[in-house]
């Protein structure tokens, strides 16, 4: 009898073990070929027979992910249970992730997380101390570094480099660059008009990619581009002999145009893919395409100090943008015209020079290379600029003592008396007229350490009671 209840016993407690296993690392995106900062993804796909539930949360029994640290799961979009077949995302960052990937309605987890780019371990956990369910170890000579694409779980078990699918099923064979086609038949040769081999793609031609339907010129559409809503990106043909071609684009968006050097403006974000035909010869062709990353407009001004004659403006995108050609005014003075190719990385803030302008009672606008404002923002009066650099020491002061709040909480110490959050709405008078802060923008979230210290307190309470 007791025999019976042991076996009994090791059987339920297998079984759970055997069915959580078949949750498998089943794609990942570790090397972006933009910036990698808050956009690295895994996806994990469900390839048992029954439903999987993922704990989520902080407790020591809740599911972990581990790139070398234990990472905690929170629940985004979708159930916390992996049906049969069911792919979920695990992501750095998941507002970044739906950013990129603004079609993706299956379940996300928000994690935060660094992939190394050389090379990395990776593992699910059922808790804190429980057993793995998953893992996988890569390097980047198994592809996807820095180029676009993703690691990817073929059905043998292998892995692969291939175009991302997040929250699809997995491509079936190694993605092939255009490069790599053209090289292998060499360039200009007869492609016997099929272009059987290599890549698939769906434009129209049955060439292959940067070939020609027999011994002909060849062409290329460029690189890949990012690119900004509303701001004009320029594709260049380029031809062994663009003399004797016609050259035809095709955006990805539904629009064409013709021309060897044309420009394009997109309204919507998104990715497109952008195919260049080169007619020639009575109707013979090359072909050859480019991806475009169009990204939304997210620029916003930060400090602005008339007296040390600047101003900031921020980058709040993932993304790097070109700003050549935008314009920074107010009122009446000569504009301030960004030069050709200023390129502001991802999160990243520049300082404008604004010490010959008389903006003090203006907005200032910030508009891009069409004319289109892109942010502005308005002192609705003039500035007392004593007050102004009050603010700013404030604001300083009080970012440190956010910091230190940080630091002790991660050490796990004692504050000194109460800890009482503030939020409430700082109005700036000056001369008498208001400015409001941006009400996007966390001006007064503030940490208070009642420890008998209340000088700063008592100089910021005054500050906004004097008119």
């Amino acid at each position: 009898m007791k025999k019976s209840i042991c076996l009994i016993g090791i059987v339920f407690f297998i079984f759970p073990l055997v069915s959580r296993a078949e949750l498998l690392i089943n794609e990942i995106m570790y090397d972006l070929d933009e910036s990698d900062t808050k956009r690295e993804w895994v996806e994990i796909f469900n390839s048992g027979p029954e439903a999987v539930t993922i704990v989520t949360g902080a407790a020591t029994t809740a599911w972990r992910f581990s790139d070398g640290s234990q990472h905690t799961l929170t629940p985004v979009t979708g159930s916390s249970s992996l049906a049969m077949g069911e792919y979920a995302i695990i992501a750095d960052d998941a507002t970044t992730f739906q950013t990129d990937w603004p079609s993706f309605s299956g379940i996300l987890f928000d994690s935060s997380f660094s992939l190394n780019n050389t090379a990395g371990s990776l593992s699910l956990l059922v808790s804190k101390d429980g057993a793995v369910v998953s893992q996988f170890s890569y390097t980047k000579e198994q592809g996807a570094a820095g180029n676009g694409n993703s690691l990817q779980r073929t059905a043998s078990g292998s892995w692969i480099e291939a175009l991302p699918t997040p929250g699809a099923a997995n491509a079936s064979t190694a993605y092939v660059p255009p490069e790599a086609i053209a090289s292998s038949t060499g360039s200009g040769s007869s492609s016997g008009g099929g272009g059987g081999g290599g890549a698939y793609s769906a434009h129209a031609s049955p060439v292959a990619l940067s070939q020609t339907e027999e011994s002909g010129p060849s062409i290329g559409a460029g690189r890949k581009r990012l690119a900004l809503v509303g701001e004009p990106v320029e594709f260049r043909a380029t031809a062994s002999n663009p003399a004797e071609l016609r050259f035809s684009w095709s955006f990805g968006d539904g629009t064409a145009t013709e021309g060897e050097i044309i420009s394009h403006t997109y309204r919507f974000p998104g990715d497109y893919e952008v195919v260049l035909h080169g007619l020639y010869g009575g109707g013979k062709e090359a072909v050859s395409r480019t991806s475009v990353k169009v990204n939304a407009l997210d620029f916003e001004f930060g400090v602005i100090d008339l007296k040390a004659g600047f101003l900031e403006i921020k980058n709040k995108s993932s993304y790097e943008a070109n700003l050549t050609n935008w314009r920074l005014s107010c009122g009446s003075s000569t504009p301030f015209v960004f030069s050709r190719d200023t390129i502001m990385a991802a999160g990243r803030t520049l300082k404008i020079p604004i010490a010959d302008k008389n903006c003090s009672s203006s907005d200032f606008v910030l508009s891009g290379s069409t004319g289109r404002e892109v942010t502005r923002t308005n002192f609705g009066g003039e500035l007392d600029q004593d007050k102004l650099a009050r603010i700013t020491a404030i604001r300083k002061q009080l970012a440190m003592v956010s910091r230190e709040l940080a630091r002790r909480q991660s050490e796990q110490m004692d504050l000194p008396g109460s800890v009482v959050a503030l939020a409430e709405e700082m109005t700036v008078v000056a001369s008498g007229s208001t400015m409001e802060p941006d009400p996007n923008i966390q001006t007064a979230q503030v940490i208070k350490l009642d420890d008998g210290r209340t000088g700063f307190w008592t100089a910021v309470k005054n500050l906004f009671k004097r008119n």
